[in-house]
């Protein structure tokens, strides 16, 4: 029997285990289509916040070669994470308890070719994202790719609808808010990684991609 339970900012269905995300079933295919492209043969991918689980196993159904690790702080999102990826065991890896809110969360961490994040920035605090960031500087090698996929404001030219976003979640909760691609950048830069790509995806959300130098 499927209920229904309220995780971050959407209504999340729960079938076992697993919780379903609107916006996953949404966004999964063009995110794989994006993503895709930039992931090389047998990369290794560490997941941020991996939510429902989802992701990873839309996108190593579409990517045999890859190796998946998911995270989450939440015990119920890592129990989703784990029921998504049964059949996948040999790509996906049971969810490690991570958060970048914690000091030196990388250090007991293999090294990574790709950081994946998506959906978590606008609903954590700042200090999450500069953890994030410094975080993975060091587990990914020089040129590896830290890779964000969520909605942005992008200054004057920010979508309306992220702009409106941004004040409900504000009023939500004062510490959360749709991030300004340049002060990602900025810190990005700071922490030895460039911009990419910023690749406008449906819905008014972005997916950045940054290397480290």
């Amino acid at each position: 029997m499927n209920s229904e339970n309220i995780i971050h900012t959407e209504v999340r269905k729960i079938k076992a285990a697993k919780l379903i995300s609107p916006s996953v079933e949404r966004n999964k295919i063009p995110i794989g289509n994006a993503l895709n492209l930039f992931f090389q043969k047998r990369a290794n991918i560490f997941e941020v916040a991996s939510g429902t689980g989802e992701h990873a196993v839309h996108l190593c159904g579409l990517r045999p070669d890859i190796y998946w690790q998911p995270s989450d702080p939440d015990s119920e999102s890592r129990k989703s994470q784990d029921e998504w990826s049964h059949n996948y065991r040999n790509q996906i890896s049971l969810s490690l308890n991570i958060s970048t809110l914690e000091v030196n969360w990388a250090d007991r961490l293999n090294v990574y070719d790709i950081v994946f994040c998506a959906n978590m920035i606008h609903i954590a605090p700042w200090t999450a994202t500069t953890g994030l960031i410094k975080g993975s500087y060091k587990i990914l090698p020089r040129f590896g790719m830290l890779i964000l996929y969520g909605p942005f404001l992008d200054g004057k030219n920010s979508a309306i609808s992220n702009i409106e976003f941004d004040r409900r979640l504000k009023n939500q909760n004062s510490c959360w808010g749709v991030r300004e691609v340049n002060d990602i950048s900025n810190i990005c830069n700071v922490s030895g990684f460039k911009l990419f790509k910023n690749i406008n995806m449906p819905n008014n959300n972005k997916i950045l991609i940054f290397k480290k130098l």
